[in-house]
């Protein structure tokens, strides 16, 4: 039995459906993480979760116990805001206690878990600290450190790095992974950033418009995506709409910009077959600067940009419709090109992606890294 298993969960707001019938099961101290746009119902399925918001239908079960009509303070959960909600007069040790001075916990077992969770979150030293001589990560590790301190059965978290500078957000996100398998805690976390979500989860579930688009690992989502919508979300991308044609034992794609072959492993059920609408989905990481009779598949455009970042360099190609493909190609590569002439690149067609095409830009479809083509 899965230690946390949401059943069919929905919420509505009068005609608006904020979750429809999303569904998952959560194994005990695996990181899940809700990714998706703003208004895609991650944030209101947490909520649900915690207890903050009574589902419309479906049950929640926690540890084989229904918890769905059970009040939030008395879930075993353990819940960390967006802001830290720290209480403003108490000192980091106190704010740590509180939760257990709640559940009334003798002083001297009160006193052990309090400095045993501080040094975890490496805040020893910061013990008798009010919220306002700490920075923004010493706060936010104080809000960790209550959240886990009761050793609750699932710890919520909703963007609790938001608020913080790129380089503090990824040292914190070390400290966030270090302590969820160190404490073995199933974690539900919710965030819109997919580098950040990538780098945490043992598997995510993305959401668009009240529903589970497609749940799985980073590493499945990236590589392997089951819509135009996840393919788009999941990094950046060069999008080539087209037609599904039968090439002898194999499938190509017939776009406004050449016939090209569709990779190894088509998905029959997922495109519909020969004749249906797809998109080939290429990641910048896979194009480079076509070498003389190399036998790749390649597209022609004049090169519009290209910027040093250290290792790679990102290329810009405008195509002949005028749409721009997006390239990472390693800085160390000696095929070199200059700005407003004439290229070609290339890629290996294992490494290209197939799905369906889904000409419905909705608002939050938008709401990617990548370029696209169509």
């Amino acid at each position: 039995m899965s230690w946390l298993s949401l059943d069919r969960l929905q919420k509505r707001y009068g005609s608006i459906v904020a979750v429809a019938d999303s569904s998952m099961d959560i194994e005990q101290g695996e990181f899940v993480t809700l990714l998706g746009p703003s208004g895609s119902g991650k944030t209101t399925t947490l909520a649900m979760v915690a207890g903050f918001i009574r589902p419309d239908g479906g049950r929640i079960i926690l540890n084989g116990a229904d918890i769905t009509s059970v009040p939030s303070h008395k879930r075993s959960l353990g819940v960390v805001f967006q802001n830290y909600a720290l209480f403003p007069h108490l000192s980091a040790f106190d704010n740590i206690a509180y939760p257990l001075r709640v559940r009334r916990l003798p002083s001297e077992e009160v006193k052990r878990r309090v400095v045993e969770t501080l040094e975890m979150v490496d805040l020893g030293a910061f013990a008798n600290s009010l919220p306002h001589q700490l920075s923004g990560g010493q706060q936010q590790r104080v809000a960790f450190a209550r959240a886990v301190v009761y050793r609750p059965e699932v710890l919520l978290m909703d963007e609790p790095l938001s608020a913080l500078d790129k380089r503090l957000r990824e040292s914190l996100q070390n400290v966030l992974y270090d302590l969820a398998r160190q404490l073995n805690v199933t974690v539900l976390y919710v965030t819109h950033d997919q580098e950040e979500a990538m780098a945490l989860s043992d598997r995510i579930a993305i959401y668009r418009n009240g529903v589970i688009a497609q749940i799985g690992t980073g590493e499945d989502l990236y590589r392997r995506p089951k819509s135009l919508f996840v393919a788009r979300f999941m990094g950046d991308s060069t999008i080539l709409p087209g037609m599904l044609l039968r090439n002898g034992a194999s499938y190509a794609v017939e776009t406004a910009h050449g016939v090209f072959p569709a990779g190894e492993n088509v998905d029959d059920e997922m495109c519909g077959g020969e004749g249906q609408a797809v998109s080939l989905v290429i990641r910048p990481e896979s194009l480079r600067f076509a070498a003389p009779a190399d036998g790749l598949p390649r597209l022609k455009g004049i090169l519009r940009q290209q910027v040093f970042l250290g290792p790679i360099r990102r290329v810009s190609v405008e195509l002949a419709n005028g749409s721009i493909l997006s390239a990472r190609v390693p800085s160390t590569s000696q095929v070199h090109a200059e700005l407003n002439q004439p290229v070609e690149m290339s890629w290996n067609p294992r490494e290209a992606m197939l799905v369906p095409h889904d000409d419905d830009r909705q608002e939050d479809a938008g709401k990617f890294n990548g370029d696209s083509l169509d």
